[in-house]
């Protein structure tokens, strides 16, 4: 899967990191929807069915974490990468969300946005094999 045409989802409260995003996603060929809250994030996966999802984990309505599970837990939706992207960087929440099965948990004051996109085409580069 090339980043050209990938369907990315980015599940954020913050207005500005959301379009932050999904401006330099977008630049990279890609079709982004975004959300700002697990609710609707939740939705958006149902009618978007997106490729790959980056997910912040302090969300307001339903936790990021909470969205990783019903995620990992939901046959439809299982095998869609989730990469976590939050200002928590507590070993134990990495841990959580890694365990919770995220591929990936950036940090987002330890990861410049390059970086983030960077690690979104490597996901994507693995999920097409």
């Amino acid at each position: 899967m090339q980043m050209s045409n990938a369907k990315i989802l980015v599940i954020d409260d913050d207005e500005n990191i959301r379009n932050l995003y999904v401006e330099r996603l977008k630049a990279e060929g890609c079709i982004v929807e975004s959300a700002e809250n697990g609710e609707k994030g939740l939705a958006r996966v149902t009618d978007f069915k997106p490729d790959i999802i980056l997910l912040d984990i302090m969300l307001p309505k339903i936790s990021g974490f909470s969205v990783l599970e019903i995620l990992k837990t939901t046959k439809d939706y299982k095998n869609i990468p989730v990469i976590i992207l939050s200002a928590l960087t507590q070993s134990e929440d990495r841990s959580r969300g890694l365990t919770a099965g995220a591929v990936e948990y950036l940090a987002k004051s330890e990861n410049l946005p390059k970086e983030v996109v960077e690690k979104v085409k490597a996901v994507l580069r693995k999920k097409r094999g």
